[in-house]
């Protein structure tokens, strides 16, 4: 990380010191504030989202957002791009990118493939209870065999 591996001089102290000086406290409140309201947002997305996927398909998708986002801050906020110095190491960032955002679209397919298949089966099990053995037929309990012999 570029803030652990830069060496302060003693002209950066004496600018930060000169800009810390002049920090106002509503910034730390405006900023404790927005702080608290992002995370109650986390918090209540999250269980919205886990109350209605599969912890298989959304945690995936959560982590490659978060890994993403926070490459693209530390090029934003710490300015980590002043780091990247040669041609070679950008495509190695951006092969990054692409490979988190690849393997986010591939757990999004899936998941919406699986969805699409269960609907499907769902719909076929449906036509068999409804035909072929007669009103009176017995089923299993998922619904999807008949149970042979067995009147209702």
């Amino acid at each position: 990380n570029s803030l652990l591996t830069t060496i302060a001089t003693t002209e950066d102290e004496a600018i930060n010191a000169e800009v810390d000086e002049d920090l106002d406290p509503s910034l730390w409140i405006g900023l404790m504030g927005v702080g608290i309201i992002l995370f109650l947002g986390i918090v209540f997305w999250l269980r919205l989202v886990y109350s209605r996927f599969e912890i298989t398909g959304a945690f995936p998708v959560e982590f490659g957002m978060l890994t993403f986002g926070s490459v693209v801050g530390g090029f934003a906020v710490f300015q980590d791009h002043k780091f990247v110095e040669n041609s070679s190491e950008w495509v190695f960032v951006s092969l990054a990118g692409l490979l988190i955002l690849g393997g986010i679209g591939v757990v999004a397919y899936a998941s919406w493939k699986a969805k699409v298949d269960a609907s499907q089966h769902q719909e076929g099990a449906s036509k068999v209870q409804t035909g072929g053995e007669g009103d009176n037929a017995a089923y299993s309990a998922n619904g999807l065999l008949p149970l042979s012999g067995r009147k209702v």
